[in-house]
């Protein structure tokens, strides 16, 4: 452990004591150091390794994909793409571009979805081929599992591209295309907005082309925030955030007209479980039972379950365990700063968070719960082990939220 953590006050027992401390694998996590370097480690630390080679100029982040990262790096004027093998501490090139940025939108039908400058591109994961399909635009987030591919082109057209390039299906929906590029997944459907004063909200089923909008009749942006299943969680225009069911997409019905109030307007940050939402409202962390959504009554059914969270910090929810930024003070101070944690087995009850480490800046949980990345207030980067204690040391600086656990 770095000198660094020296003043890192951890009291992890209150926390491996509610959860089990069953030993387990360490999960996998990629990052990018101070020297530029792709890295993979463990949670704990005992595993790492630097992917990319002294002097290789990483291009625009990474991705995972079935346990590997697909990255790109700048080679003889061009844009190598690459998919590292943590099992096999071995990388190997899957295809090439010329351009001067990169753009990953995820993997479809085992190929792994690219732009090179805005020109769409599929490449093998196994090295098997590929290559540009002739098209320009802004990539999403991920492709779905029926392998469609969702993007803006660079007309501000939405539109959906089969990896083959057999289909193209334009959605007759458009936005700035200078715009941030907001969109979110479950299954089949994805829910995406013209963001900005008058904006409008669509929601997609990527393998029926099926399309439902909603247009703004006020002030604010219509914003989708989370799915819990078909259920959209967004941002409506009445002030309130709202929530509809749309499963029946295709039977022509459009649910997003008659979404019911969900939760504050001033709600951010918000996760879902399956079983509850989470959020922030302010410096409050509050939780409410997706069974409010039957019953008509979630604005009443909010549940407090911490508070004094940090400005412009996450929350994360993974494994039965919900983790933030709490503060003492002042909450611009981060020494100031604590990593919390949330057991949300309190719900049935009062829900008590714990101090789990002082002068630390929350990022992501693993997706299993068990690890939790942080920052010090010098910048450096660590995992703190949730189950059994104990820091797993990262890196003396990078982006906190660009660190991104393997799924």
């Amino acid at each position: 452990m770095k000198t660094l953590w020296g003043r890192l006050l951890v009291l992890i027992c209150v926390v491996a004591v509610s959860m089990g401390a069953a030993a387990q694998a360490s999960p996998l996590l990629a990052f990018v150091n101070l020297s530029g370097q792709l890295v993979v480690s463990s949670g704990d630390g005992g595993f790492r390794w630097i992917v990319t080679n002294p002097g290789e100029t990483l291009v625009d982040g990474f991705e995972w994909a079935d346990g590997r990262v697909v990255f790109a790096v700048y080679d003889g004027g061009e844009i190598s793409v690459r998919v590292a093998d943590p099992n096999a501490q071995s990388a190997y090139e899957i295809g090439r571009g010329a351009g001067s940025s990169i753009a990953f939108g995820g993997v479809a039908q085992n190929a792994a979805v690219v732009a090179f400058d805005g020109r769409l591109a599929v490449f093998d994961l196994n090295g098997g081929g590929g290559g540009e399909l002739g098209v320009s635009g802004t990539l999403a987030e991920q492709a779905t599992n029926g392998g469609m591919i969702f993007f803006r082109g660079s007309d501000g057209n939405y539109a959906l591209i089969a990896p083959n390039g057999g289909s193209f299906t334009p959605l007759g929906f458009a936005s700035d295309p200078n715009a941030p590029f907001i969109n979110l997944w479950s299954g089949s459907l994805v829910a995406y907005a013209d963001y900005g004063i008058g904006s409008s909200l669509a929601v997609t089923d990527a393998n029926s082309g099926a399309t439902v909008t909603l247009a703004n009749t006020g002030s604010i942006p219509l914003l989708p925030l989370a799915w819990t299943g078909s259920t959209l969680i967004y941002r409506g225009s009445s002030g309130t955030v709202l929530a509809a069911d749309l499963s029946g997409i295709n039977s022509g019905a459009n649910p997003l007209e008659t979404g019911v109030d969900f939760l504050p307007g001033s709600a951010t940050e918000v996760q879902t479980d399956g079983r509850y939402a989470y959020f922030l409202d302010g410096e409050t962390v509050g939780a409410v039972d997706l069974g409010c959504l039957n019953r008509g009554d979630c604005l009443n059914s909010v549940q407090i379950i911490g508070g004094q969270a940090a400005p412009e910090t996450v929350l994360a929810v993974s494994g039965r365990l919900l983790t933030y930024t709490g503060y003492s003070g002042n909450a611009y101070d981060l020494a100031s700063r604590e990593l919390r944690a949330v057991d949300l087995g309190c719900l049935s009850g009062q829900c008590q968070p714990a101090s789990v480490a002082g002068g630390a800046t929350a990022g992501y949980l693993s997706p299993d719960g068990s690890f939790v990345t942080v920052q010090d207030v010098n910048g450096g980067l660590s995992a703190v082990n949730l189950r059994a204690g104990g820091l797993g040391y990262l890196s003396d600086g990078g982006e906190l939220l660009s660190v991104r656990w393997s799924e």
